[in-house]
């Protein structure tokens, strides 16, 4: 019984695994960013209420480890200070309303498989 589990354990690491590697493989530009429309403003208060909500229209999934609870904790913090900024922050294991806007987050480390469920959902 422990055997199969632990098979099962591998064969969904490298599933994980090799899923990851598509997606970075389909989704990543070489490094190459066009740069062409590339707009700059000198304070968050000079980006304009339509860009905040074209954000906010998106689909986001940040997967972090370390300091990431700390990034998305000062994204809350930007967000009390700036009320134009309406992101729908999902803290997985809660799993989010994909008919809806949101940026959901995990740790990875913990949460490998929803972490790749998220993923292949966003992409459908």
């Amino acid at each position: 019984m422990l055997r199969s589990l632990n098979r099962v354990f591998a064969m969904s690491y490298q599933l994980t695994a090799m899923s990851l590697i598509a997606l970075a493989i389909t989704n990543c530009s070489g490094g190459k960013m066009d740069t062409t429309n590339k707009v700059t403003f000198p304070t968050i208060k000079d980006v304009p209420a339509e860009v905040w909500q074209k954000l906010a229209q998106k689909k986001i999934y940040f997967c972090h480890q370390s300091v990431g609870q700390n990034i998305i904790d000062g994204i809350n913090d930007v967000m009390k200070q700036n009320t134009q900024i309406n992101l729908n922050i999902v803290d997985l294991p809660k799993v989010p309303d994909f008919n809806k806007h949101f940026f959901a987050h995990s740790d990875v480390g913990k949460m490998k498989i929803l972490a790749l469920n998220v993923m292949i959902l966003m992409r459908q």
